[in-house]
């Protein structure tokens, strides 16, 4: 298994190609800088097995859950800022990152499904099967 997010699932369409290089990039070269990715994305996964481990069989296999899969593309936007040096505060992602976190909580607890093919603990709706009895004050039926 590989990681749940990718340099090429964040690359361009979460996080800009320069941001990438410039936050992976310690040598000053120019180049992201061997393994260091590896290193974030490792830490990811762990997180998110960490968090939902408990409750479902890890690590998670592919194709995977478009929740794990949202969540660690979620979480790995949030930490390359941050091994850039940006602040919470300032951090575009920390706010998602908080959400993701907070519903990954839920999961683990059993409050929210992991994914729609979980079964639900309440019905959407209920189908009544008596027939319905409609007399008019005359006693004439409608």
């Amino acid at each position: 298994m590989g990681y749940y997010a990718t340099w090429d699932d964040v690359c361009g369409g979460w996080i800009p190609a320069d941001f990438m290089v410039e936050a992976f990039d310690d040598n000053k070269d120019g180049q992201p800088d061997a393994g260091l990715f590896d290193l974030l994305a490792a830490g990811v996964n762990s997180t998110i097995e960490g968090m939902l481990g408990g409750r479902f069989k890890t690590p998670f296999a592919e194709p995977l859950i478009s929740i794990v899969k949202d969540a660690a593309r979620i979480i790995t936007c949030e930490r390359i800022y941050k091994r850039r040096g940006v602040p919470d505060e300032t951090n575009p992602w920390s706010k998602d990152a908080n959400a993701v976190r907070a519903r990954l909580t839920r999961i683990a607890t059993g409050q929210d499904p992991l994914s729609v093919a979980v079964d639900r603990a309440q019905p959407s709706a209920v189908i009544i099967t008596e027939p319905s009895k409609t007399f008019s004050r005359g006693g004439m039926n409608i």
